[in-house]
């Protein structure tokens, strides 16, 4: 029985889409990953994106009668070349690549085993991948990362990339297949429409079976692109992204993205100007004070986030040292997205982060990281970054610290 399932699963056809624009240089690397997959039911179609290099001269050196080569009149964007592969295949399963990623041997063997005779809810198998870029490499996703929590995982970021995928061809199609819109996370927002919206189960590999080396004028570089996709992604699931308490946690993350300004990020966000607080109407008769709590606590937020990043370095450097003083010692309260903020404003002034302080975190940067209960060293000053707690923080710490505790709010608002 099981030898007369591996033949049957053999029969199923792979249809490879690989989109490309002037990466007629990586390209043969992909293709012949492809070639030397030991799943020989493959076809591999390639979407030239309008490409003025030699693309079409690297592809149709390959005589292989499963390589198909389409060339768009017009450069279209990948999403619409992944869209436009999908409707030219033949095959019952999907898999995407992009030219420069090269797959393990053995990728499509194991995911199409895998795939095969899943149940209707499973949408798609992924596996692990390496990444290189900028001289580093890691393993995405983590080692830690378990498969059951995958809905809850991709509200917080994306641990599924296109080239580890292969997915049923009729579930793409019955979710819409790529959003053209969006200017990047294409995958991360595909992936949590499949689970989140539609409800579909997928099946994790945790074998390494893609490699994937960021190329410097690849859009995963480009920072004002992700604002406008994450802000894009935000506005499109808000009611999700809000339940979940996740709307927060991805506007500050957008001020740690280098090369972006933090002009376009509140030119993109707008938020008063959406009327994106009608979007939870329904419960203000339900909870009327606890969302207009929440409501003031974003603005609060925002504004703070306002009048920090929106001045130059110098002002910044001004604004803390006119505050703390040349060669002050500080310890940070608070070691989430706003003790990050502050920690990489600080590292470029003449102050000495000496500790952190959390209740849950145990390192931060290079910093000895202690609980709120512990003996805490004396330093000129105690920064705390959590808001609406600094009254009840001030006075836990003042049980055994005499120095001075200040809020981040209050530097802020000082000038």
């Amino acid at each position: 029985m099981r030898k007369e399932q591996d033949i049957k699963y053999k029969q199923e056809l792979v249809s490879v889409v690989l989109p490309t624009y002037n990466r007629a240089c990586l390209l043969s690397k992909a293709i012949e990953g492809v070639m030397k997959q030991e799943y020989e039911n493959w076809e591999l179609i390639i979407v030239d994106d309008a490409s003025v290099d030699n693309t079409e001269e690297v592809v149709r050196k390959y005589r292989d009668g499963r390589i198909f080569y389409y060339h768009l009149d017009k450069n279209r964007g990948a999403n619409y070349c992944r869209n436009f592969g999908v409707k030219k295949a033949s095959g019952r399963y999907i898999a995407f690549l992009d030219s420069d990623n090269v797959w393990e041997k053995n990728k499509l063997s194991l995911q199409v085993r895998k795939l095969y005779g899943s149940e209707d809810k499973v949408a798609f198998t992924f596996c692990r991948q390496r990444v290189c870029g900028n001289g580093k490499e890691c393993l995405v996703p983590e080692s830690g990362f378990v498969n059951e929590d995958i809905g809850d995982t991709l509200y917080k970021g994306n641990v599924i990339d296109t080239n580890t995928v292969l997915i049923k061809r009729e579930c793409f199609e019955a979710v819409g297949g790529f959003d053209e819109q969006i200017p990047r996370l294409q995958d991360w927002e595909l992936f949590f429409r499949v689970i989140n919206v539609y409800g579909y189960k997928t099946l994790y590999i945790s074998e390494c079976l893609n490699y994937n080396e960021i190329q410097n004028d690849s859009i995963t570089k480009d920072g004002r692109k992700y604002v406008n996709a994450i802000f894009y992604f935000l506005y499109k699931y808000w009611d999700k992204f809000d339940k979940k308490g996740m709307i927060g946690y991805h506007v500050l993350n957008t001020f740690h993205i280098p090369g972006v300004d933090a002009r376009d990020i509140f030119k993109v966000l707008s938020l008063d100007q959406k009327g994106i607080y009608e979007k939870i109407s329904e419960d203000v008769t339900k909870n009327i004070e606890e969302i207009v709590t929440q409501r003031d606590e974003r603005r609060k937020m925002y504004r703070l986030l306002y009048n920090w990043k929106l001045k130059s370095d110098k002002e910044n450097e001004n604004l803390f040292l006119n505050f703390l003083g040349r060669n002050a010692t500080v310890a940070i309260y608070g070691l989430g997205q706003w003790g990050e903020l502050l920690y990489q404003e600080l590292k470029k002034l003449p102050v000495k982060m000496v500790y952190g302080i959390d209740r849950s975190e145990k390192h931060f940067h290079a910093l000895p990281v202690k609980r709120p209960d512990a003996p805490l060293d004396k330093v000129d000053f105690i920064i705390v970054t959590v808001f609406k707690e600094f009254d009840s923080i001030k006075k836990e710490i003042e049980k055994s610290y005499m120095g001075e505790i200040i809020s981040i709010e209050a530097i802020i608002d000082r000038a």
